[in-house]
């Protein structure tokens, strides 16, 4: 944790090259981070999560990842 706490504020969210969707874990569930450390940035992010799902959502809810993949993927026209 504390190695990828230490990286995580060097990710300049407002310029990156691509279209970027975070699709993380539940923040209400214990241990579960928001893709930035720096809150200021939260809304550069486009940033959904999994209700009940923890970081490890792609085994746990792997239907519900690949829907919310799928519909990301068909917003940005891809």
């Amino acid at each position: 944790m504390e190695f990828v706490r230490s990286y995580a504020g060097l990710v300049d969210l407002e310029n990156l090259p691509c279209h970027v969707k975070v699709i993380g874990a539940d923040p209400t569930l214990p241990f579960a981070y928001l893709p930035t450390l720096d809150l200021v940035q939260m809304d550069t992010v486009d940033y959904d999560f999994l209700p009940e799902a923890t970081h490890y959502l792609q085994l746990e809810k792997p239907a519900e990842c690949a829907a919310a993949l799928r519909e990301y993927l068909d917003q940005a026209g891809r």
